[in-house]
């Protein structure tokens, strides 16, 4: 009897669960956008006799459920937390954080891509600035600072500095790889720090031959925060936001766009 009281309840809480987030997910009215994820969500799929045949609306159909599951945040973060405490495992689709720092697997290097990217800069070149002082550089992502050493895959950016400098004509190349560090980057998105870049600024600056002198005195500083760059909502963990600092003076200020 005690058994068959427990089984009742089980399923009648399992029903109530399911119905539940059935309802609220009819209910509640679908989201365009993710901030958290910093992207635009499915809508809900058009119908058609070839689309339901081809198998394509139910593989739409899904897309959409999951983007618009009710508290897809909280079950984001759950999932984020099993996978990385639970589990142990090294990435959580492809995220993974170093040292309070959130880095994203780009793996393997397309160089098909980086093929296209020469072809691009030399098309460039020809229609806008032939006979002019052209030097291009490449700029590495978090990856190459942290990757290899903490046991994760990353690009191979001696082949795509290889791909470019064999290809690319009438340009310079910059090597930037020995000047930048992870410090350089913010720690939740995939963007330089303007006030930790003065020394790259001048490299360019020398290499172009460019005699202009420049340093962080020169600016001031303003403070935003906090700042949850692009990597913070698809790492789905709680982690110290950064503050977003700009640089500014008289004549940043007097430009116009």
């Amino acid at each position: 009897m005690e058994n068959k009281t427990k089984n009742i309840i089980v399923t009648i809480v399992f029903f109530v669960f399911i119905t539940g987030f059935m309802l609220a997910n009819i209910i509640f009215p679908d989201a365009e956008f993710s901030y958290s994820e910093r992207r635009r969500l499915s809508g809900i799929p058009e119908y058609s006799t070839e689309k339901f045949f081809s198998g394509d609306f139910f593989e739409e159909f899904e897309e959409y459920s999951l983007d618009q599951f009710i508290f897809r945040d909280i079950f984001r973060g759950i999932k984020a937390y099993s996978t990385y405490y639970l589990m142990n495992k090294k990435d959580n689709n492809k995220i993974y954080i170093v040292d309070g720092n959130i880095n994203k697997i780009e793996y393997p290097l397309n160089e098909k891509s980086v093929f296209n990217a020469a072809k691009k800069l030399n098309e460039i070149y020809r229609r806008y600035l032939k006979g002019k002082n052209v030097s291009y550089a490449i700029i590495p992502d978090k990856n190459y600072f942290v990757a290899a050493e903490n046991g994760y895959l990353s690009l191979d950016y001696d082949r795509m500095q290889e791909i470019m400098n064999e290809n690319i004509e009438n340009m310079r190349y910059i090597n930037l790889f020995n000047t930048l560090t992870i410090d350089d980057y913010y720690r939740t998105d995939i963007h330089w720090r303007q006030e930790k870049i003065i020394d790259v600024a001048e490299k360019i600056l020398k290499e172009m031959r460019n005699d202009a002198e420049i340093s962080i005195n020169q600016y001031t500083k303003q403070e935003l925060y906090p700042f949850y760059g692009s990597y913070y909502g698809q790492a789905a963990l709680k982690v110290e936001p950064d503050t977003l600092v700009y640089l500014t003076n008289e004549v940043i200020d007097k430009a116009l766009v």
